[in-house]
């Protein structure tokens, strides 16, 4: 097997996924974290995921809370000379990752590769500078896995070396969002999903406006609206509800913390078309979760899962940041419900791409495109 080791700031059940993939490949992925889920801002359910231990036990380890940066750096340091892995990879192109990561490489003379999502967008004056502080910091770099198209532009740029730039984004457990768990239904109401943060980046302002319209259209079937997550832009929703209670009385709400990922998905069981009309998303992992659960998605370009799922017109409507826009794409899928089951099982399939096995099977492609050669384990 050629074993890997993988920095990364927080245990990340989707790289647990990747890594129990990648085992069957060949590829000994090596997992080490910095915090757990709930010590870094994450929910609750990132913690939780039904594999966790086993996972943990047999290719993560965490460090110990609370350590200084210089003791961090040192515990990867150390986890590295333990592992003996022939490739390194870091989850970012900077601090304590990048540095206990390169200063290993360095000394091995090991092939050493970035895996990491798009820089935040910023003005293009702060960009300029971003980019080139990025070419630097990414000298010494071998080769980039890209988890986004926009990603694999700037990092292949900084490297200097497209060839050596990769897209493979997450890789997802899709299992509990499967259609065939969806629960018997009581009405005969269309509902559409959103899932995060109620953030302006999110277009919240155009969502409510598009809902306001498609309430005068008078459709065939009833639409309800289900929201899951929280956040400022909430005030929009509950000012809608007051406005309109007719139509108050069809969106619902879903703003407490998930224990478990099986319950994330039960908001997804209930719908039939997703909407996330985002002006950025580094990656978007609700699309795929949506996709498997068997809904066509509504999305924006500006998110990157977006462009690497939907199809346009197949298993998705890619719309601009305006409420025109977003209401002819739910006006047309909400009038043809034929349509939109059509629409939902292709979906489901595309979902397929990012599964933890086909992510893994990128993973080996790159691997063996590049010819670094598998790398013999030495028993301890």
């Amino acid at each position: 097997m050629t074993r890997i080791a993988f920095i990364n700031n927080t245990i990340s059940p989707f790289q647990c996924d990747v890594a129990r993939a990648a085992r069957r490949r060949g590829l000994d992925l090596q997992l080490l974290f910095k915090s757990r889920p709930s010590l870094n801002g994450r929910p609750k359910h990132w913690e939780n995921w039904r594999t966790v231990e086993e996972d943990m036990a047999q290719f993560g380890r965490v460090a110990a809370h609370g350590i200084s940066q210089d003791e961090m750096t040192a515990w990867f340091t150390a986890q590295l000379y333990d592992l003996r892995p022939a490739i390194v990879i870091a989850a970012s192109y900077k601090s304590w990752a990048r540095d206990a990561a390169m200063a290993y490489a360095k000394v091995h003379c090991l092939p050493l590769g970035l895996w990491a999502e798009q820089p935040q967008p910023a003005p293009w004056w702060k960009t300029v500078a971003k980019r080139a502080y990025i070419a630097r910091q990414m000298r010494g770099y071998d080769f980039c896995f890209a988890i986004g198209e926009r990603a694999a532009r700037i990092y292949g740029t900084a490297l200097g070396n497209h060839d050596r730039t990769f897209m493979i984004p997450y890789a997802q457990d899709l299992d509990a969002f499967d259609p065939a768990l969806r629960p018997a239904r009581k009405d005969d109401d269309l509902r559409v999903l959103f899932s995060g943060g109620f953030h302006e980046r999110h277009n919240f302002d155009q969502i409510v406006e598009a809902m306001r319209r498609i309430e005068t259209m008078g459709l065939p079937r009833k639409t309800r609206y289900l929201f899951s997550g929280n956040g400022p832009e909430r005030k929009r929703l509950d000012d809608l509800a007051r406005e309109n209670p007719s139509l108050g009385e069809r969106i619902e709400i879903y703003d407490q913390p998930f224990k478990t990922f099986e319950e994330r998905a039960e908001h997804y069981l209930l719908a039939d078309l997703f909407l996330y009309p985002s002006r950025h998303a580094g990656w978007g992992l609700v699309v795929p979760e949506a996709m498997a659960a068997g809904m066509p998605i509504i999305s924006t370009t500006n998110v990157e899962a977006a462009r690497f799922y939907v199809e346009h017109g197949m298993n998705g409507v890619f719309v601009d940041q305006t409420a025109d826009s977003i209401t002819a794409a739910l006006a047309r899928l909400l009038s043809d419900p034929e349509l939109l089951r059509s629409m939902g099982e292709r979906a489901r399939t595309s979902a397929l791409r990012g599964s933890a096995d086909a992510i893994a099977e990128r993973m080996h492609i790159a691997f063996s495109y590049m010819g670094i050669a598998p790398h013999r384990l030495d028993p301890k």
